[in-house]
């Protein structure tokens, strides 16, 4: 690991993000990977439509840069979660789903 990053800062319920500000000092260090993290003051560490949307968009940017996005996490009350993990037990969830 080379730096931790403050990117944002938002209020209690949101952050206008810049996938520009996000990338910005791996750029500066040169850096392959990133890893975001970004809390949920609600306590609540289920990752939101917008978590998703976010972990996406910095996925697809993140390729154009040849920067990968390790994973995503989010932390809140004392837990954490991974969005790429989640995302992917949604799905296996949703195949055994279709599978029945």
């Amino acid at each position: 690991m080379q730096e931790i990053a403050l990117i944002y800062q938002g209020s209690v319920d949101r952050a206008v993000v810049r996938m520009a500000e996000i990338f910005k000092p791996a750029i500066r260090r040169n850096s392959c990977a990133i890893v975001l993290v970004h809390n949920h003051p609600s306590g609540v560490v289920e990752p939101s439509p917008q978590d998703i949307d976010l972990t996406d968009t910095c996925i697809r940017m993140g390729k154009e840069l040849d920067i990968a996005v390790v994973d995503h996490l989010i932390v809140g009350a004392g837990q954490w979660v991974s969005v790429q993990a989640w995302l992917a037990q949604q799905t296996a969830s949703a195949e055994q789903q279709e599978a029945v």
